[in-house]
């Protein structure tokens, strides 16, 4: 085929224009990629992903990618792991993006909110930037508001409000405590006038207005069970082995229940600490009681029995030990001083005495002692007692006194035992003076009974009887041919008595002499008779 000239310059430009337009594309695509960064004048542009650890933004052969600059400066950032959406991204040692687990905070230092519950605190379970909710009894008071001085949180208008601090006396409020007698003593003395040794006053009075339970009685329920349900108590249920004391616990404003078989209540009082400045009961005059009990019957209408003190024991089965409803230990070390009826006591007599009854008391102000009805009586409350007084082996002091035995009782001048008749009133009385004893029988013969064992007879005739009384007085029927009689006693005498006797041939009286008397035995002769009586009386011990 013949080319023109036309032709040919067509072709000519055809090759020109195709040649410029992939020179032009090539410079296009390696400019941008050896250019130092995309800028305003190139928003789109695409270069290769460099290698890992380098930030030059040198464009190499390999993977493209497109993006867009969302700031002004020329680093794109790369991601680790894969991103949520509203999480908070992160920025790790590499510079890598990183999803952060979780929303975004405000302010600076950023962190991490973890979900919780409605309510929660936000907690720093420990030292970082992530918050979760604060689990129960985690939060420390040290984080929490200073309040004010000796006050607590609470609630003190009776509707919901925001905690507030409360004053002591706000608080005790709310318990009804009001005014004098609070819960609480300040810092100083309850009794204004009195300082301890060293001079400061820094007594804390806690005063309460009502119950206090202790131990075991913590667990009392409190409610009245009619006298059936006894003690509401885990440790011994509904009643302490069967036993109902219901009254005692509820109506107590001090109550301690010692489960354990141990000291339930211990009161000691130190003569020798009372020398505070001030104190009315000084070293000179002071009163040290371990406890003490007061009673105050002023009630005229409906009268009731009023108690100082109740001490009350149970032996509930068979096998147990003793028991004691109260026992009284006096102990001496200094030298023994007797205590007579007619010496007082005081404060420098040295006496030690188990239980000091005395009739009047320390009440002051309109009170105006008279006699008291009795310094003791044994009565029954149920039952009775086997016994009055029992004075045990050795329990007395075997040197005081004549007997060897000990002293019983130290009565003054003509004090009276009197016994008594349901009906008749008294009916015998003794008592004892200057010359011996006097024995009185206001309804009776004034008649002296003395029982024991008879005594033995011999050399009493022949057959006679048996002989009838004791070894004080006594009688025996002689036999026949009887010239006297002897008395063997039933127990000899420690000191040789004296006896003085009396015999009868049933018609006239005839005379009768003692031969001999010794401890054991008493020999009398009289005129021989037949089944004549004699009569005979020994006074001794």
């Amino acid at each position: 085929m013949t080319m023109t000239p036309w032709k040919f310059v067509a072709l000519m430009l055809a090759i020109v224009g195709a040649f410029f337009l992939i020179f032009w594309a090539f410079m296009t695509f390696t400019t941008g990629a050896q250019a130092q960064g995309c800028g305003p004048s190139n928003p789109n542009c695409v270069v290769p992903t460099p290698p890992i650890g380098q930030y030059d933004n040198r464009a190499i052969n390999g993977l493209y990618i497109q993006t867009m600059r969302s700031g002004n400066t020329n680093v794109i950032g790369t991601v680790i792991g894969t991103l949520t959406n509203g999480h908070c991204v992160s920025i790790d040692s590499n510079m890598n993006l990183i999803d952060a687990g979780g929303a975004c905070t405000t302010g600076s230092g950023g962190g991490t909110v973890n979900a919780a519950t409605a309510g929660q605190l936000a907690y720093y379970a420990s030292s970082g930037n992530a918050v979760s909710g604060a689990p129960s009894g985690t939060v420390v008071n040290s984080f929490l508001a200073n309040m004010a001085a000796t006050t607590v949180k609470g609630n003190a208008t009776g509707s919901p409000a925001a905690p507030a601090d409360l004053s002591m006396t706000t608080l005790l409020a709310q318990f009804g405590i009001t005014g004098a007698g609070n819960l609480y003593g300040a810092q100083g003395s309850f009794w204004t006038d009195i300082t301890d040794a060293d001079g400061t006053a820094n007594a804390r009075i806690h005063a309460f207005r009502d119950r206090v339970m202790v131990d075991d009685a913590a667990l009392e329920s409190g409610s009245w069970n009619g006298g059936t349900g006894g003690l509401a108590n885990s440790r011994s249920g509904t009643a302490i082995n069967s036993v109902n004391w219901n009254w005692a616990p509820r109506e107590g404003s001090l109550n301690v229940i010692n489960s354990w078989g141990e000291l339930a209540v211990v009161g000691m009082s130190v003569l020798s600490s009372a020398n505070r400045s001030g104190d009315p009961h000084s070293a000179t005059g002071a009163a040290p009681i371990g406890v003490s009990g007061f009673g105050l019957n002023d009630r005229t209408t409906n009268p009731a029995n009023v108690w100082g003190g109740y001490y009350e024991c149970l032996r509930k089965f068979t096998g147990t030990g003793n028991c004691f409803p109260l026992e009284i230990d006096t102990g001496n070390v200094g030298p023994v001083v007797d205590v007579v009826p007619y010496t007082g006591i005081s404060p420098s007599s040295g006496a030690s005495v188990g239980i000091w009854n005395q009739c009047g008391g320390s009440a002051g102000g309109a009170v105006s002692y008279t006699n008291c009805s009795a310094a003791m009586q044994i009565g029954t409350n149920g039952s009775n007692w086997r016994k009055g007084i029992v004075v045990g082996f050795n329990g007395l002091d075997t040197t005081n006194g004549n007997s060897g035995g000990g002293v019983f009782a130290d009565l003054t001048q003509n004090a009276e035992l009197r016994w008594w008749h349901i009906t008749l009133g008294i009916t015998t009385e003794m008592w004892g003076g200057q010359k011996g004893i006097t024995i009185n029988s206001p309804s009776g013969g004034g008649h002296v009974g003395v029982t024991g064992s008879a005594p033995t007879i011999s050399a009493c005739g022949t057959s006679p009887g048996a002989a009838v009384g004791t070894d004080y007085a006594g009688t025996v029927l002689e036999g026949t041919a009887s010239t006297g009689c002897t008395v063997t006693f039933a127990t000899s005498f420690n000191n040789t008595p004296g006896c003085v006797a009396n015999f009868t041939d049933g018609t006239n009286a005839i005379a009768v002499a003692a031969t001999s008397i010794t401890l054991a035995a008493a020999a009398f002769v009289h005129a021989n008779t037949n089944n004549g009586r004699l009569y005979w009386h020994c006074d001794g011990n």
